[in-house]
């Protein structure tokens, strides 16, 4: 039996990873639907990247 890791990506990690400026990842956590794990009094956020990643690229411009 094979384990699978999650893995989970801060703010920090998703602007570093993706290319995305800091704000527009703030704005994209803050979606309807965005597969975001909210910690640390609702002030740090978390992902899962696989997660995130599906999310990511069904997302359609104006969404």
């Amino acid at each position: 039996m094979t384990k699978t890791e999650l893995k989970f990506l801060s703010t920090k990690d998703i602007y570093k990873i993706y290319g995305i400026p800091r704000n527009t990842v703030y704005e994209l956590l803050h979606i309807k639907g965005c597969p975001v794990i909210k910690g640390g009094n609702g002030k740090r956020f978390l992902v899962e990247q696989s997660e995130f990643e599906k999310w990511l690229k069904n997302r359609k411009i104006g969404d």
